[in-house]
């Protein structure tokens, strides 16, 4: 399953003021991480990912993805326990003048035993 969260953050925000977008992720392995930074972010604007308010990517501490117009994307197996898990995006931007949206997608593959993995019946009439 994929997930998506777009992040407005306006200018001037500063770190001590950042903007956070909660979304939960289902129980299951997240296996992949997409950032997108559009044209125009001039790596102004700054993203960091938690979980459970504990900072998960970049995985250096206190450290934040930026760029402009590039997609970072990496692979990853990090278990998802919980029915539904809290996931944080924060963001600041040092741009003074424009806000910047960057686009953070996840890809979370099912464990056995989840919602996920319930057998279906297809093609009964």
């Amino acid at each position: 399953m994929r997930y998506q969260v777009e992040l407005t953050i306006p200018a001037n925000t500063s770190i001590s003021d950042l903007v956070a977008e909660d979304l939960l992720l289902p129980l299951g392995i997240l296996n992949e991480v997409e950032i997108i930074f559009p044209w125009g972010c001039a790596g102004l604007a700054h993203i960091r990912i938690l979980h459970n308010e504990h900072q998960l990517y970049p995985t250096t501490l206190e450290k934040w993805f930026n760029g402009n117009e590039i997609l970072i994307e990496f692979p990853c197996e990090y278990d998802l326990p919980e029915a539904w898990n809290s996931i944080s995006v924060e963001g600041y931007n040092e741009d003074d003048s424009y806000p910047h949206t960057p686009v953070v997608s996840f890809t979370v593959l099912p464990v056995r035993g989840s919602w996920l993995d319930v057998p279906r019946i297809v093609g009964v009439t």
